[in-house]
């Protein structure tokens, strides 16, 4: 799959998309803006990694994933919010959208984004940010004694931290139904009143560990992969997501971006 390729944003307008809708508190915004990455990628390396940045070439496709972002923003009323960023089967883009999303919100230097891989049994997100990373969601979730502050890594972009999935695990439902996660999520919640926070979901077609984690998130958006599927397959697709959380459908991938929004 060219994960480089265009995304295409489907509202509750667009005629293909079947009833689909698009805290330290003490931090302030000054403060968030000054926060330093312990080795910060290049424009070289973005481009590589295929992660977004404000004066990156495809234009095009930075402004796809504003379009997004401004969207959500919308939808939140402004707040704080967590994002499930999922896809209707394994390998349509997910990761590489939830890791664009994230890297958008941290455009603004008043706010920062945090990415969880809440893929704990295929996870993608080290084909960005590599491996250097100790401990994880299951390890905090099976040590009691552990503190979130153990498992938040910088990325290498400004403004946006990271929570790796830990070790692998083929029991990702029941580490995503434990208590201690949903207090996890809460806790990230109100930790910081300008965090975004973006969760890299497993797929629908894992429903046990995709329902997990919508019980986890505010908002919910849905990767679609261009020219594999239907919309009476993308309505059922998102049929089974709670109307007020469905935020929207991307389709990957998309040859040319047509303004539907």
């Amino acid at each position: 799959m060219r994960e480089n390729g265009d995304i295409h944003i489907l509202n509750k307008q667009s005629a293909q998309t079947p009833s689909v809708q698009m805290r330290d508190l003490s931090l302030s915004g000054k403060n968030i803006a000054q926060m330093a990455e312990v080795t910060e990628f290049s424009k070289a390396e973005k481009d590589r990694k295929k992660i977004i940045y404000p004066e990156m070439k495809n234009s095009r496709l930075v402004n796809s994933f504003r379009d997004l972002r401004n969207n959500l923003l919308e939808k939140s009323k402004g707040q704080n919010v967590t994002i499930m960023v999922t896809s209707m089967v394994e390998g349509s883009g997910a990761s590489f959208v939830a890791v664009n999303l994230a890297a958008a919100f941290a455009f603004d230097g008043s706010k920062t984004s945090l990415l969880v891989d809440a893929n704990l049994s295929n996870s993608s997100l080290e084909n960005y940010f590599g491996t250097n990373y100790g401990v994880g969601i299951t390890d905090f979730l099976e040590n009691e004694e552990m503190t979130i502050e153990e498992v938040i890594y910088s990325s290498g972009v400004k403004r946006l931290r990271l929570i790796p999935a830990g070790k692998h695990s083929e029991y990702a439902s029941e580490y995503l139904s434990s208590e201690r996660i949903s207090a996890f999520v809460n806790k990230l919640k109100r930790r910081y009143n300008d965090r975004y926070i973006i969760f890299d979901a497993p797929p629908l077609s894992d429903p046990a560990s995709a329902k997990q984690v919508m019980h986890l998130c505010d908002l919910i958006v849905v990767i679609a992969p261009y020219g594999s599927v239907t919309g009476d397959e993308v309505a059922a697709a998102v049929a089974g997501i709670p109307k007020e959380k469905l935020a929207g459908v991307v389709i990957n991938n998309e040859p040319v971006i047509r303004k539907s929004l």
